[in-house]
């Protein structure tokens, strides 16, 4: 090859000096961007590669990640199911929380314990949405804050054993925007199911505390005839009932009627597999990833320190 032909053409350095260009344009336009406008980008993001990856992309992309106007709704319930490990799902909620600045209106979790929920309650001033299913919070914890959660509207707290008729009776109290409720319980296989003793604590807490309900879930509720009729009587609203798994119901007199007049109606043998396999996964341990997992949320760099 002769050494005209290995040098460069004018041409093509003019290309490469115009690509070049390009593209510190593009990059200096994506860093001058409001941390409100990349905000709005971000949240598209799952909240594990918002801690992950995108501060790590410039430092105004970081800033934007640090500051509140990402973790307005914050949905973790994959990387809950990943880590597995109670403890470091209390921590990394706690630091999602709190970057939030008392702006937060939405919460999905899993396997959060009393320690997260209270961090929760004292930000969660403008909370409406709060999911956290298969989690280890107490009737005293939610004794203690129901309070502060008098904006929600929407409350997940599927699989809480530790939440009792108590807890819902609280919540019922305090808590009156409530208009969704899911409260599914474990699947219980068909012996166990006919067999078991009918329990109403649960179903007359829901019907005499929320009369505002528009959707309610008690899948594999052990309430009997007793409880749904005081649930339809006073529960005027209700558009959506899942009754899924609850065979201690008999339909006595017009209680099929009565349900059936209901919008969207699931009675107790119309199964479906996402309550069974929420049950399944209650006693799940983290993922051979969760030593990676654990480390995203506690990005010191990132955050202030507790």
């Amino acid at each position: 090859m002769s050494e005209e032909e290995d040098e460069e053409s004018p041409e093509k350095k003019k290309k490469k000096r115009r690509l070049c260009n390009t593209s510190s344009s593009a990059s200096s336009s994506w860093e001058g961007l409001n941390p409100e406008i990349l905000s709005l980008i971000f949240v598209r993001i799952s909240a594990d590669e918002l801690c992950r990856s995108v501060p790590f992309v410039c430092r105004s992309w970081r800033e934007a990640v640090a500051g509140p106007y990402c973790w307005a709704d914050v949905d973790v319930v994959s990387w809950c199911r990943r880590c597995g490990n109670s403890d470091v799902i209390n921590t990394a909620v706690r630091k999602l929380v709190r970057r939030s600045r008392g702006t937060l209106r939405s919460l999905s979790a899993y396997k959060l314990g009393d320690p997260a929920f209270s961090f929760v309650a004292n930000f969660g001033k403008c909370l409406k949405i709060l999911k956290i299913p298969v989690s280890n919070v107490t009737d005293k914890m939610v004794a203690k804050h129901a309070g502060s959660l008098s904006t929600i509207t929407d409350l997940d707290i599927s699989n809480c054993s530790e939440i009792t008729y108590k807890g819902i009776e609280t919540l019922g109290q305090h808590c009156k925007s409530l208009f969704l409720l899911k409260r599914n319980m474990p699947f219980l296989d068909s012996e166990s199911a006919h067999h078991g003793k009918a329990v109403e604590d649960e179903a007359m807490a829901v019907a005499n505390t929320m009369p505002r309900l528009v959707h309610l879930e008690l899948a594999y509720g052990r309430f009997s005839d007793r409880g749904l009729d005081a649930i339809l009587t006073k529960c005027k609203d209700l558009q959506h009932l899942d009754i899924q798994g609850c065979t201690n119901l008999n339909f006595d007199g017009d209680l099929e009627l009565r349900c059936e007049r209901i919008n969207v109606f699931t009675g107790p043998y119309d199964y479906d597999d996402d309550h069974v396999s929420i049950s399944e996964d209650s006693g799940g341990a983290g993922s051979d990833e969760e030593g990676t997992d654990s480390e995203i949320y506690s990005d010191s760099s990132s955050d202030e320190s507790d």
